[in-house]
């Protein structure tokens, strides 16, 4: 999953890189690439801050 949304930023990073860099449409896009970026990100570091909780959880069980 991670991989397809990855090649997905790729591919809009090439849009925007071909349309110029001063073009609105590229402005635009830009924007749009480091939002969603940004969003990844956030949701990564979500996703291993559950799994580290989920582990310590059960390493706390354990012991």
């Amino acid at each position: 999953m991670f991989i397809i949304e990855a090649l997905g930023f790729v591919l809009l990073f090439v849009i925007i890189i071909a349309l110029g860099v001063f073009t609105a449409a590229s402005v635009v896009l830009s924007y749009i690439y480091w939002i969603v970026v940004a969003a990844f990100s956030v949701t990564a570091i979500a996703a291993l801050c559950s799994r580290l909780v989920r582990f310590f959880k059960r390493k706390a069980r354990r012991s």
